[in-house]
């Protein structure tokens, strides 16, 4: 007897689930774009949160306002907004990665963003 394709399915998604990373919170200062990683880091995937603070048995508190997400250092140009309290979702096609050195978050003193990352 073989194996099925949920199984393959599961198993997958298992693994992929383990090679996640989780960061944060990450502090924001307005005018200044905050970089999501200091040294050059391939990633798959990243999931950016506008939230001041998520605890295990508390409810999630969102940011007072929205930030953006830019691949510009300088935080001018290619604004992507996150809402507070929302997600963004990066995920290149075809398997490919991007470097999340790359990535840099625009927000305003006191707000906090968390992102999670898989290799």
């Amino acid at each position: 007897m073989g194996i099925n394709s949920y199984t393959v399915v599961n198993l997958l998604e298992a693994a992929a689930a383990k090679n996640y990373v989780v960061v944060g919170p990450v502090n924001l200062t307005t005018g200044v774009p905050v970089r999501l990683n200091a040294t050059p880091l391939l990633v798959t995937q990243v999931e950016i949160y506008g939230y001041l603070s998520i605890g295990a048995n508390t409810i999630p508190v969102p940011n007072a306002g929205p930030c953006w997400v830019t691949a510009d250092a300088a935080g001018l140009s290619a604004l992507e907004p996150l809402p507070a309290g929302g997600r963004i979702l990066y995920k290149p096609p075809g398997g490919t990665s991007f470097d999340l050195f790359n990535l840099n978050v625009l927000g305003t003193t006191g707000d906090k963003v968390y992102f999670k990352y898989l290799a």
